[in-house]
């Protein structure tokens, strides 16, 4: 039997029950996906679909960093363990020796074809008796969230108190 909720909408609200939910929405899915099989974690997951993303040429440390929403020293732990199993690279810039880049090899594209079908079950699972109607408006509701964070952070670097 499932467990309950800890946190119940109606003595919150709906805002505060999303922001809540996220955080532990964020931390369960990283625990159980963590667990599976493989020695990669969800966050280093995360950080080559991060890299992929980048069509044009390698994205830098710092690109992915910020793509992310996470620090560059972070990121860079992270990436160091993905080059030490042999799934990415790690390259100096051609025009400027102190920027670093990122590029997926080709290890990575075979890691990840295995893993293929439980990544597809583990998405199947989290996201059943969720009708997609309701997946592609939480997923407009998200993309929203993000925008806003976004222009948050913008005005706390600007120096701006929330």
């Amino acid at each position: 039997m499932a467990k309950q909720v800890a946190v119940d909408i109606q003595e919150i609200g709906p805002s505060k029950f999303i922001f809540a939910v996220l955080h532990v929405l964020a931390n369960k899915i990283q625990g159980v996906a963590d667990r599976g099989p493989g020695d990669i974690s969800l966050k280093q997951w995360l950080l080559v679909i991060m890299i992929l993303q980048f069509e044009e040429e390698p994205p830098t440390l710092t690109q992915v960093s910020e793509a992310l929403g996470s620090s560059r020293q972070n990121v860079k732990q992270l990436a160091l363990k993905l080059l030490d199993k042999g799934l990415i690279k790690m390259e100096k810039d051609s025009n400027d020796a102190r920027i670093l880049r990122l590029r997926v090899c080709p290890k990575c594209y075979e890691y990840f074809r295995g893993k293929l079908v439980y990544q597809e079950h583990f998405l199947e699972l989290l996201y059943k008796d969720i009708p997609e109607e309701e997946i592609k408006v939480t997923a407009r509701c998200l993309q929203r969230l993000l925008e806003n964070i976004i222009k948050m952070e913008e005005l706390v670097n600007g120096g701006y108190e929330i």
